[in-house]
């Protein structure tokens, strides 16, 4: 399963855990039932926590990644962007730095990696070498 996968099913498993805490204050349970609750809350609540706990560290070796990627890309796009002469490939770079950034602000794993990836191939088309037309020399 994925980081947010997981995070996703201990949510599920904390929101039954925090039914289950509520439960016997609004419900007159017997000497005989409420432990029974008491002990399923427990296992519920450790179990999502250990899911949450799993998520995070799936997360963190990924989060490190991307965050590496980001500076370097932030990097090259900004020597690009000082040595470039055609002004379409400059606003491209400068559009896609925006979009990363704004991507940034409200993170989803796949708005940052598209940005990113957006931002990287507008400095790659920087970078390339210029085309021949087609029948020159």
């Amino acid at each position: 399963m994925t980081a947010p996968e997981l995070n996703a099913l201990g949510s599920l498993l904390q929101d039954l855990a925090d039914w289950l805490a509520k439960y016997p204050t609004q419900h007159d349970l017997d000497k005989n039932t409420l432990p029974l609750f008491e002990k399923a809350f427990g296992k519920v609540q450790k179990i999502a926590g250990a899911l949450k706990d799993q998520a995070v560290e799936i997360a963190i070796p990924d989060a490190k990644a991307t965050v590496e990627k980001l500076q370097d890309a932030t990097k090259e796009a900004a020597a690009a962007v000082k040595s470039v002469e055609n002004l379409t490939q400059g606003l491209a770079i400068a559009g896609a730095l925006a979009d990363l950034g704004a991507a940034l602000l409200h993170p989803t794993p796949g708005a940052v990696i598209t940005e990113l990836n957006n931002l990287v191939q507008a400095v790659q088309k920087v970078a390339a070498p210029p085309v021949a037309a087609p029948g020159s020399k």
